[in-house]
């Protein structure tokens, strides 16, 4: 199970990384289901079906109606509330967060509370778990902290940036070393952006390995890369960063 979490100024939306991510190991025949953890509400399943020419009702298939049914969290009832962006192939399930905000923080709180449950699913099929964790937002730290994986989108542009992405992740309890007991078995961090740093620097100073490096990209494009094969170009930054979250935490 991994968990993919923009940090605040990182540039790039979660959600969307793991879409590409999703798609990226579909590609080698890796069964996924992408969880989308974002508390802001619906705004994955807004961009995706505007994109995509296609509606996705979350109430319906998604995160409240898998709450609504009150039965044991298993792979055959999340395939009864995902929306599979693959048609029969279905390689790529993706399980909304609920439209509105309050309903969306309650399903990160809901999914914390089986993170046993989802640990024994991703046995049998990869789940990745996407959010934005704003500065104020702590609904999710529960969930984060459960996670064997992670990985920490964010900027270094100078010193200054990493010293704050330490501080950060330290007060949430993100680190391994902050001696919580509850936090992930690993976590990296991908830098977005530019930065005047070497990753050995960052890495001294933000307490975290780097994972690799990716651009800064708008919404509209990273959508588009999510849903198409060619321009292998643009996607060749995101394909190395994705084939190490193959073997981490091995």
């Amino acid at each position: 199970m991994l968990g993919i979490v923009s940090a605040p100024g990182a540039g790039l939306d979660a959600g969307l990384v793991g879409l590409l991510m999703a798609r990226r190991w579909g590609a080698t025949g890796r069964q996924t289901i992408l969880i989308d953890a974002g508390t802001a509400g619906g705004a994955l399943a807004r961009r995706l079906g505007s994109a995509m020419q296609s509606e996705y009702l979350p109430a319906e298939r998604g995160l409240p109606s898998l709450i609504a049914a009150r039965e044991p969290l298993t792979l055959k009832l999340m395939a009864d509330h995902c929306y599979s962006l693959d048609g029969a192939a279905g390689l790529r399930w993706v399980l909304f967060a609920p439209d509105h905000p309050d309903g969306a923080k309650y399903a990160v709180r809901w999914l914390s509370q089986r993170a046993s449950e989802l640990m024994a699913i991703d046995r049998e099929r990869s789940i990745v778990i996407s959010c934005s964790l704003p500065d104020d937002e702590d609904d999710l730290l529960p969930l984060l902290k459960v996670m064997p994986r992670l990985v920490l989108l964010a900027p270094a542009r100078t010193r200054e940036d990493a010293e704050a992405l330490q501080l950060w992740c330290e007060r949430r309890g993100l680190l391994d070393d902050s001696h919580s007991g509850t936090a992930p078995q690993r976590a990296f961090v991908v830098i977005v952006g530019p930065t005047v740093l070497e990753d050995d620097e960052i890495e001294g100073i933000a307490k975290l390995p780097v994972a690799g490096h990716l651009p800064e990209i708008d919404d509209k494009k990273l959508l588009q890369m999510s849903r198409r094969r060619r321009d292998r170009a643009s996607t060749r930054e995101f394909d190395q960063v994705f084939e190490l979250c193959l073997t981490m935490g091995a």
